[in-house]
């Protein structure tokens, strides 16, 4: 994740959630994507200042290559709450902790939808939560 393109942004129209949240982290990621990652932020003076980026061209092969996955790509998918139960409650049956804490988190997230969006369900409809949302 990191902007949106064809669709706006859920932060401000361009920006996404995980990019303005904690914008210098996605700085300092990117610049490692540079050879010469320090040129490409301006350093930070406290107590608290991230380590140093390594120096410049030692980073060789082993520079980041990032793939960007738009927030476009998720709206289109979603996730129905009856498809959930319909493929987790089996394994949950059998005894899976994984299925346990999925259906736990993904009930809550459902939850979390049908509270925010009261008075604005179609009837008739499951509830269900864009591919980014849980």
């Amino acid at each position: 994740m990191g902007g949106a393109i064809a669709v706006p942004g859920n932060m401000t129209p361009v920006a996404e959630f995980n990019t303005i949240a904690d914008a210098v982290a996605a700085a300092r990621l990117y610049a490692l994507t540079s050879p010469d990652p320090a040129s490409t932020m301006p350093p930070f003076g406290s107590a608290t200042a991230l380590p140093d980026y390594p120096p410049t061209n030692t980073l060789g092969d082993r520079r980041l290559n990032i793939v960007k996955f738009p927030l476009d790509i998720t709206t289109p998918h979603s996730l129905r709450r009856d498809e959930v139960h319909g493929t987790i409650r089996p394994l949950v049956e059998a005894g899976s902790p994984l299925a346990e804490w999925v259906l736990a988190f993904t009930d809550h997230s459902f939850g979390r939808t049908e509270v925010l969006h009261r008075g604005h369900e179609v009837e008739g409809a499951e509830t269900w939560v864009s591919l980014h949302d849980p």
